[in-house]
């Protein structure tokens, strides 16, 4: 019986262990650049070159080809080698096993064999012990078993990692901000406009914003941390002195302090967030969760605070700000289902839209809840940083509406470009610009004046640099 085990198990390493040929799997001429992938069946690996380039990529991370190079790999070609390579991969794993997955399968052939072999133990029975099974050495080199090590450790982070989400492709570090103003009253200090006047904002409404954000870029998703501030402001005045006329009493209003500042309201919220992203199979459908620490205060908070400053050093308008408000914190829950479509595609441009929808519940109440819809449209433009194509240029247009608890609505909507500098095929600047119509609930509370004498809110204008490592 035991020879018969042996056997057994000789047959099955035997079959397991069938490989199929190496070979080139793809080939291609392109800007009289060599593009190819090969297969390698003795390291059970591919091999995607380009130029004088190479990339090394175990079987089960075959993905990674698509992820890394997808700006490389032409669009007439790009569907069908990824159904080709998504084939070729599934048919080498039932085909061609591993020396762990040779050496399982022997044992535990081995362990059902020895079962059946033992008598059971009971009284009409007596237990008499199972033959010992001869013991199996699997022996390997150091080196062979730090691959195998590499190999399983890259797996566990794959399949598992953050929430899922494969191997860290990138870090992103980015600093934004919006003003009413253009290029946050620069243009007015060296006086070339005119406060107030045309493409100048005059601080009602939402008058300032910023944002800093650290993100950590996987396979399949995102996760980001980061610090927002946004303000808003209307002027306001004050109870002066009371005059007597005809036997009546009368209150004046003051709207200037002893300093001859203007008085005015302003509202700081200011938040800290933690966004994870998490793209769901295959067909580019994501899920977005938001967790949010928020504070809303009217006489403190990084808007207020940055607002102040900026004034005094540009020599603009001043503000003595009035208190209007309670200060209120509590936490948020934001949740985004959406999906990417691709418009067009060539070689050297991308165009995608994305349709989302999401749901927000605060505990500062219906005025912080919502359900929202959003569209935006981007194009991006490809260029050559070495042997990869990189996004040089994108140009992104949105739009979202929201629906609060309360009733009130609120839009937002704009168009924004971006600038991408490649310092070497890793490493990336970029600056961002925009402009855009925020007529959100507390931009409309807080620009009444703005809208009944222009007919609509200031425009804002955002400005922003960031930085990007592709690993």
């Amino acid at each position: 019986m035991k020879r018969l085990v042996l056997v057994f198990l000789f047959i099955s390493q035997f079959a397991l262990s069938a490989e199929s040929e190496s070979g080139f799997l793809y080939r291609t001429v392109r800007n009289n650049t060599k593009v190819s992938l090969f297969y390698d069946a003795r390291l059970d690996e591919y091999t995607y070159k380009r130029g004088s380039r190479s990339y090394r990529y175990p079987r089960f991370r075959y993905k990674d080809i698509f992820t890394k190079h997808m700006f490389e790999i032409p669009d007439a070609d790009f569907e069908e080698l990824k159904d080709i390579l998504r084939k070729h991969a599934s048919t080498q794993r039932s085909s061609k096993a591993t020396p762990e997955e040779i050496l399982g399968s022997g044992l535990k052939m081995l362990d059902q064999a020895q079962d059946i072999i033992s008598p059971a133990d009971s009284p009409c029975h007596p237990y008499q012990g199972a033959p010992k099974a001869q013991r199996i050495v699997y022996s390997q080199t150091k080196e062979q078993a730090k691959r195998e090590d590499d190999l399983v450790l890259d797996t566990a982070l794959a399949d598992e990692g953050f929430f899922k989400m494969g191997k860290l492709t990138g870090t992103k570090l980015e600093l934004m901000s919006c003003n009413d103003n253009p290029l946050h009253g620069a243009l007015g200090a060296a006086g070339m406009t005119e406060f107030g006047e045309g493409i100048e904002g005059d601080d009602r409404g939402k008058t300032f914003c910023i944002k800093g954000d650290a993100t950590l870029e996987f396979e399949k998703g995102s996760i980001s941390f980061r610090r927002t501030s946004d303000g808003y402001g209307r002027l306001t005045s004050k109870p002066g002195k009371v005059y007597y006329y005809g036997g009546r009493a009368y209150q004046s209003e003051v709207y200037r302090d002893e300093n001859g500042k203007r008085y005015q309201e302003f509202l700081s919220i200011d938040g800290y967030e933690l966004e994870i992203v998490r793209k769901l199979g295959e067909n580019d459908t994501y899920v977005k969760v938001i967790g949010r620490y928020k504070t809303m205060d009217d006489t403190s908070g990084l808007s207020k605070s940055l607002q102040e400053s900026w004034h005094e050093n540009m020599g603009a308008v001043e503000y003595a700000y009035v208190d209007h408000m309670d200060k209120k914190s509590g936490f948020e829950g934001y949740i985004e289902l959406g999906r990417d479509f691709e418009v067009y595609s060539s070689d050297d441009i991308k165009v995608t839209a994305t349709p989302s929808a999401g749901i927000q519940g605060s505990q500062l109440g219906e005025t912080e809840s919502f359900v929202s819809v959003a569209g935006e449209v981007k194009a991006v433009f490809l260029d050559d940083v070495g042997d990869k194509k990189f996004p040089s240029w994108e140009a992104r247009a949105y739009i979202k509406r929201k629906q609060y608890l309360d009733s009130e609505d609120g839009t937002l909507k704009g168009v924004e470009i971006t600038k991408r500098f490649a310092y070497d095929e890793n490493n990336f600047i970029y600056l961002k610009a925009g402009i855009g119509e925020d007529e959100d609930r507390w931009s409309k509370s807080f620009g009444g004046e703005e809208m009944r004498r222009n007919g609509s809110l200031d425009f804002q204008h955002t400005l922003g640099i960031g930085f990007e490592h592709k690993f």
